[in-house]
């Protein structure tokens, strides 16, 4: 994405934090599913992904370059990037 590209819809821009709580709070509210998923809360699954980049503080148009370093999946390591020593 280019920077000098005029904002279409500007009212409509969401923050990030909009977008990550669309991914997951909001996602499970929606599915009926905020007791079980949707956060890191004990006693909920804990599926996780760790990035390659904090996409809270990066510029926004660095965000769709963001690489997933590692997925747990019901606990379960389902995804590791080559070179991720975490």
């Amino acid at each position: 994405m280019r920077k000098d590209y005029p904002i279409f819809q500007e009212q409509e821009r969401m923050t990030v934090e909009q977008v990550v709580r669309g991914y997951t709070t909001l996602a499970a509210a929606a599915a009926w599913r905020s007791d079980e998923t949707g956060s890191l809360t004990l006693g909920k699954h804990a599926d996780v992904i760790i990035l390659d980049r904090d996409v809270f503080t990066v510029d926004p148009y660095e965000i769709g370059d963001t690489q997933v370093d590692l997925t747990l999946l019901g606990g379960r390591e389902v995804h590791r990037s080559e070179g991720f020593a975490g």
